[in-house]
């Protein structure tokens, strides 16, 4: 009911029905404190929201340490690009968009040319079904390398995460695969103030980065008695335009598949897409009010689909002290 998330969305003969709700979890609060120290700034960020596991509980967002070019704790994993995530008033978004908040060890390497190359440690974790047949686990952390260019009117973002899918088979042996994945993103300035930002992913075993597959247990499945790491890819791009100084509007459109394999269910998610449109009025910097309308489809390793369609209205006010 908070988020539209379209692979949840009901596949198959089902009756159709209309419901309203009202919520603030997309509130946040932060606090950001930083010393001047040698070299650099010593930083440290906390950021939380009310997305917890209970409607309406803190959620950790942000946790982080920060000194020169070396990062420790939670944030965004290096996989992600927070630049290229679609204005939507929705918090979920389009279907494939990487987005991940993740215990990690981040050193960025600034190069010539305003790049920039990023090398990360991040917690592993292992989405497979846990039933009789496969137990999940973690041998290895996530290894993430990005690389990034910044210029005048956008920027390029590429990054490959190497990681390993593992899990028990039975009672005496186990499996470990090799799971990755590829990020490319980027935005551009279009005009004066208009913005497009693109994202497409490709990899295996790679389902708890993206949106619609995190959570699902579908990064491996068993095929003819062997784990396989799953393979997905998807494409999202937006298009923000600056109507006047104080009114803009967003089209956005994505989708995700992923390939089954056949001893999967026959409601295991295989693919989705998503697209919406919205107008926001900012009238002054701090508060904005804005409408959104989504349709999305989720059909599933049997050939059935559903479809839904959101509406929704947010109004919001930044504070912030400095």
């Amino acid at each position: 009911p908070d988020l539209f998330v379209t692979s949840t969305i009901p596949t198959g003969p089902t009756l159709g029905l209309d419901s309203f709700n009202l919520h603030v979890r997309q509130t946040r609060i932060n606090l950001d404190i930083r010393r001047p120290v040698a070299r650099d700034d010593l930083r440290i960020f906390f950021e939380s929201d009310f997305f917890g596991l209970k409607p309406n509980l803190f959620r950790m967002r942000h946790a982080y340490g920060q000194w020169h070019n070396l990062l420790v704790g939670q944030s965004f994993s290096a996989f992600m690009d927070a630049d290229a995530l679609a204005d939507t008033l929705d918090f979920e978004g389009p279907p494939n968009t990487v987005f991940v908040l993740q215990p990690q060890v981040r050193y960025t390497v600034p190069l010539t040319g305003r790049q920039s190359l990023a090398v990360a440690i991040e917690k592993p974790t292992t989405e497979v079904r846990s039933q009789s047949i496969v137990t999940p686990r973690t041998p290895t952390p996530d290894g993430v390398v990005r690389w990034r260019y910044d210029g005048n009117r956008g920027h390029v973002q590429a990054a490959t995460v190497l990681r390993s899918v593992a899990g028990y088979v039975g009672t005496e042996a186990s499996e470990t695969l090799v799971g990755w994945g590829v990020n490319l993103t980027g935005s551009l300035l279009v005009g004066e103030a208009d913005n497009l930002v693109l994202e497409g992913v490709y990899g295996r075993g790679l389902g708890r980065y993206v949106n619609d597959t995190g959570g699902l247990a579908l990064e491996a499945g068993l095929d003819d008695g062997r784990v396989r790491a799953l393979p997905l890819y998807g494409v999202n791009g937006a298009y923000t335009r600056a109507w006047t100084s104080r009114v803009r509007s967003t089209l956005t459109y994505g989708f995700l598949t992923l390939d089954n394999v056949p001893s999967q269910d026959a409601d295991t998610f295989h693919w989705s897409q998503y697209a919406g449109a919205n107008v926001i009025f900012a009238p002054t910097p701090s508060f904005s009010v804005g409408a959104e309308v989504m349709y999305g489809q989720h059909e599933v390793k049997s050939g059935a689909r559903g479809n839904a369609t959101r509406v929704q209205v947010s109004l919001q006010y930044d504070l912030v002290r400095r």
